[in-house]
Order: structure tokens, then sequence, then C-alpha cells
């Protein structure tokens, strides 16, 4: 996962209300456990990827594969996840303060930890 697929918006952590929205979710689900994962690259790295993945995609598409080619990422997309000189994204971060923020509870049931997922409880 490039950047965190390199997508802005309210679906991933490069949106910082995404982690609070996430844990109530996750509670109110009745999850007993999740896992937060982080993959980083190097911002050159992370561009160089992306543009590889659409040009596959366009080819495929040439070919007659999927009509819609590849996922566009701009690159100044990519750029905006990157602060400074650090090769951490703001993913990271706001991942980060997700996993440091104490977990909403539904239940006493409920717990934030790191761990696999696991599915919600059945309800008898």
């Amino acid at each position: 996962m490039d950047a965190c697929q390199a997508r802005s918006g309210p679906g991933t952590f490069s949106w910082p209300g995404f982690g609070p929205r996430l844990l109530t979710d996750l509670a109110y689900a009745e999850y007993a456990k999740f896992a937060i994962l982080d993959v980083e690259a190097p911002q050159h790295i992370t561009r160089a990827r992306s543009l590889a993945r659409w040009w596959r995609g366009r080819q495929e598409a040439v070919r007659g594969g999927d009509g819609f080619g590849g996922r566009f990422t701009p690159g100044f997309v990519i750029d905006a996840l990157y602060t400074g000189d650090s090769e951490e994204t703001v993913c990271a971060c706001n991942a980060r303060a997700a996993f440091d923020t104490p977990c909403p509870r539904r239940s006493r049931r409920s717990s934030c930890s790191s761990s696999m997922p696991t599915a919600p409880r059945r309800r008898g």
C-alpha cells in the first residue's frame, strides 16, 4: 500500500478524522481486537510505484483488459502526504494518533489492542 494508496479524504489515514471514526465504528460493531498496520516507503519510490501501477493498467486496457485502465494518482497528491525531509507520511502520524487515542466503548467487552482483527461477536 503506497502512501495509504495515495488517496486522500475520509476513507484513509491521510484524513486526521478517520482514526476516531474508525475506532467508533469498530467499537459499535463490537470488535474485540484489531491491528493498525502502516507500510511506509520513501516519497520517490511511492511516486515511481504509483506511476508504474497506472501505466501497467493502461497497457492492459489497450490490450482489451479493464476499460478503466490503471488507477491514476497525481504526483502532487502523493507529495502532500509527506512533510519536510521526513520519509514518514501524514498517514503514519494519523494512524499512530488513532492507536494512542482511548477507545470509545460501546460495551465493557470492547477494548483497543494491537492484535489481528477478529470478526464481530455474535449475539445469542
